[in-house]
């Protein structure tokens, strides 16, 4: 009989472990799910902590902070230890950069706080083969 709070249903998903303390994350295969845990399959050589976080969507939103509660060979049972996501790292955005013209429409809402330069001849030009400074 089955003894879990909750049951599982099979599926046949990705998944990825962080172990945490900057340790790459380790993909795994979820092989059934519940609301209280997970059966995961990877490779039986891979050492794990005790808790971990178990990313369930590709842009780890969705996750849950798990504990290891058995292992055999190359299958593992996790339980939940929270029933909601952390919130992930926020991924460093790019930083845009322009230089505008002062009068110059702005087609960009992005561009509005951009920088401005006065007039392109003012921006010195690289010396010439006669300008270059004999030593």
């Amino acid at each position: 009989m089955e003894s879990r709070k909750t049951p599982r249903r099979p599926v046949h998903q990705a998944a990825w472990i962080f172990p945490g303390g900057g340790a790459p994350s380790i993909p795994c295969l979820m092989l059934d799910l519940s609301a209280e845990g997970a059966r995961l399959k990877l490779d039986p050589t891979i050492a794990l902590p005790a808790e971990f976080i178990l990313v369930l969507s590709r842009d780890r939103r969705v996750n849950r902070r798990s504990r290891m509660i058995w292992r055999e060979d190359d299958t593992l049972g996790v339980q939940f230890l929270s029933r909601r996501s952390i919130a992930p790292e926020p991924a460093e955005r790019p930083r845009r950069f322009a230089i505008r013209v002062p009068d110059e429409p702005i087609d960009d809402p992005a561009l509005a706080g951009a920088p401005t330069v006065e007039s392109p001849a003012l921006v010195p030009e690289a010396p010439g083969p006669s300008e270059t400074p004999r030593g």
